[in-house]
């Protein structure tokens, strides 16, 4: 079967890359996510599952400081390997006016939540997701040496675990995310629409991304929350 479009989302992030010498680069962001009506594109804050008929609370997030590294051999999330001798994993492409680079990412992550505290959420101890993402710019402004962030759109498809807030626990499947957007030079940049979204559900991360209090809304913090409200089982 096709995957069926479920519900739609909004993601900000605020990166900083900061030159390490020879080659490598050191990206830190921020990222905060937001579930939304795939016809209003408002914020959604209730939702009728197609495979359980049951009616759920979408939880979005506001991430901790993400870290990445990057060179010619690959990206590495969290940690710098001290031997650096992967396969280089991003595929380069150029037309006359166009420049793309495409790159693939797996990542391993330990559960947030206990199979004790919300089982009808758990899946497992470990969660897996593989995304692949490109990033497409003009040529020209690629090759300007004076621009010190070139102007870029990106796509991104993501194979991931169902959501922990579907409460599909452990049953097959998972969700396929399709994402599109664009680097802006400054949070002050966003669509109108985007602003207004995000600064309702987490109100002063736009001003402040790196000083935003972030636990409060992590998925799993979310969760024991609304469960203590009764919200959620």
């Amino acid at each position: 079967q096709l995957p069926r479009p479920l519900y739609g989302y909004l993601s900000v992030l605020d990166i900083r890359v900061l030159p390490q010498g020879g080659g490598l680069y050191k990206s830190e962001q921020k990222e905060a996510t937001v579930c939304l009506d795939l016809s209003t594109r408002r914020r959604l804050t209730r939702w009728t599952s197609p495979y359980t008929d049951e009616t759920l609370t979408p939880i979005g997030f506001v991430s901790p400081t993400n870290t990445y590294y990057f060179d010619t051999t690959g990206t590495y999330m969290r940690d710098l390997p001290a031997a650096r001798s992967g396969v280089k994993v991003q595929d380069w492409r150029s037309s006359a006016t166009d420049v793309w680079v495409t790159e693939g990412r797996a990542a391993t992550f330990p559960s947030a939540i206990t199979e004790a505290e919300f089982p009808r959420a758990y899946s497992g101890p470990i969660r897996r997701s593989v995304d692949i993402l490109t990033l497409r710019a003009s040529a020209a402004d690629f090759a300007d040496t004076r621009i010190r962030s070139v102007p870029s759109t990106l796509t991104m498809v993501s194979d991931t675990p169902w959501p922990l807030w579907m409460m599909m626990g452990r049953r097959a499947g998972g969700a396929l995310w399709h994402r599109f957007g664009q680097k802006y030079a400054s949070m002050a940049d966003l669509p109108g629409p985007n602003r207004e979204v995000m600064e309702e559900a987490y109100p002063g991360f736009l001003s402040d991304p790196w000083g935003f209090d972030f636990p409060p809304f992590g998925t799993a913090a979310q969760m024991r929350r609304l469960k203590a409200e009764g919200v959620i089982r």
